[in-house]
């Protein structure tokens, strides 16, 4: 299981995932269609692993990073370098919305957000993709996991995640600034 540490971050406790083997489980079902927009504040930590390899942020148990998968996933990944991903897949194709960085252990809040005509990810309040997904409905899932994947053993984050705030609808660029700032205030970011 996963560690609930006081003072992490601005005097603001936080969830730390080992790397290994930890998740979190939703409660109960979330209905997340097309229109979403989902924010995470986490410390960016260096994930390790070779190859293509993804790290859980928030996912539904059912391999998002694969063809065969379905529903949206957010993770820290690799392919040949580095990345901030946030895919959706429907059993037969993956979108994918994507930065190549390095990871720098620090503090940020990353914003990913898809809407009937675009996928937006975002880092500390800057635009880092914008891609057009073609899936627009149907994605339930009986549970989203938090900091892991249980369908794919390899998929656990390393590092802290202090709030994740997710609206099953597209907020607006205005609606996004406002909880970007609450999430940079409350952490000190």
């Amino acid at each position: 299981q996963p560690l609930w540490k006081q003072n992490i971050q601005n005097g603001h406790p936080a969830v730390r995932f080992d790397g290994s083997d930890d998740e979190l489980k939703s409660a109960g079902q979330m209905l997340l269609e097309g229109n979403v927009t989902i924010f995470v504040a986490l410390k960016d930590a260096t994930q390790g692993g070779s190859g293509s390899v993804y790290k859980a942020i928030f996912v539904p148990d059912a391999d998002p990073f694969a063809t065969s998968g379905t529903g949206y996933g957010l993770a820290y990944g690799r392919e040949g370098a580095d990345r901030l991903v946030f895919q959706l897949a429907d059993g037969a194709e993956v979108d994918s919305a994507q930065e190549v960085t390095s990871n720098s252990d620090s503090w940020e809040v990353v914003t990913a957000r898809n809407t009937a005509t675009a996928a937006i990810l975002r880092r500390d309040g800057v635009q880092v993709d914008t891609e057009t997904f073609s899936r627009t409905s149907g994605f339930v899932a009986d549970e989203y996991l938090i900091g892991g994947e249980t369908a794919v053993s390899t998929r656990h984050l390393t590092g802290d995640i202090g709030d994740i705030i997710v609206y099953n609808r597209a907020l607006t660029d205005k609606e996004m600034l406002v909880v970007e700032a609450h999430l940079d205030a409350k952490y000190g970011l």
